[in-house]
C-alpha cells in the first residue's frame, strides 16, 4: 500500500518500517499488519565510560596516582558519601581508582550531570600544566542509588581539548584525586 501510494518498490517502503521495528517503535505482526508502540516511559541508558579503558585502546598509557607528580589531562575531584557506600572507607585506591571501584562494585539507580566552564585556578593550573585563568570544561555528575547520594564528583579538562564536534584525549596521564566524607 505505502510503495503504490509513494510510487516505489515494496521493498523500498518496507526497509523503514522494518528498522523501525527493529528500534521498537512500531509493532509488526503477519495478517494483523503494523502498528505504533506506545511509549510506556522515557529513559536514557547509557554507560559510564571508563577513561582508563578509552586511553587504553587509543594506545596510550593509562596511570592512576592519588597525587599527580606528571602531566594530566583531567583532573578528578570526588567525594564519596560513607553512608551509601561505607566500603568505600577501606578502600586504598592504590590499583584502582575511585570511579572504576564504583562502576565495578556499587549499584546505582541513576545520575544527574552539569556541563559548564571556568577558568583554571592556580592549583588546577599547575595540575593540569596549563596557565592560570585558561579555560577548563566541567562535568559535575551526582550518581545516586534509589534517594541516597553515592557520589559527586567534578570532572576538569583543558578547555583546548573540546570542541563542538569531539573529544580528543591526547597520549597524556591523567589525573585523579579522591576525597572521602562522613
Amino acid at each position: 500500500m505505502l510503495a503504490k501510494e509513494f510510487g516505489c518498490a515494496r521493498a523500498t517502503a518496507n526497509r523503514p518500517l522494518r528498522e523501525l521495528a527493529q528500534e521498537g517503535f512500531l509493532e509488526r505482526r503477519r495478517k494483523d499488519g503494523t502498528r505504533v508502540v506506545i511509549p510506556v516511559g522515557r529513559s536514557a541508558n547509557f554507560e559510564i565510560p571508563r577513561i582508563r579503558l578509552e586511553i587504553e585502546e587509543t594506545g596510550a598509557t593509562y596511570r592512576y596516582a592519588l597525587l599527580l607528580l606528571e602531566v594530566a589531562v583531567q583532573f578528578d575531584d570526588r567525594w564519596i558519601n560513607l553512608k551509601s557506600i561505607p566500603e568505600a572507607e577501606q578502600e586504598k585506591f592504590e590499583e584502582v581508582n575511585p570511579k572504576e571501584w564504583q562502576v565495578n562494585n556499587v549499584p546505582w539507580t541513576h545520575a544527574d550531570h552539569i556541563l559548564s566552564a571556568t577558568n583554571a585556578d592556580v592549583e588546577k593550573a599547575e595540575l593540569l600544566t596549563l596557565a592560570e585563568r585558561d579555560a577548563l570544561f566541567v562535568i559535575q555528575r551526582r550518581t545516586w542509588s534509589k534517594e541516597n547520594l553515592v557520589t559527586y564528583v567534578r570532572l576538569y579538562y583543558p578547555g583546548i581539548f573540546f570542541d563542538e564536534r569531539k573529544t580528543r584525549f591526547p597520549e597524556k596521564i591523567f589525573c585523579e584525586s579522591l576525597e572521602i566524607f562522613m
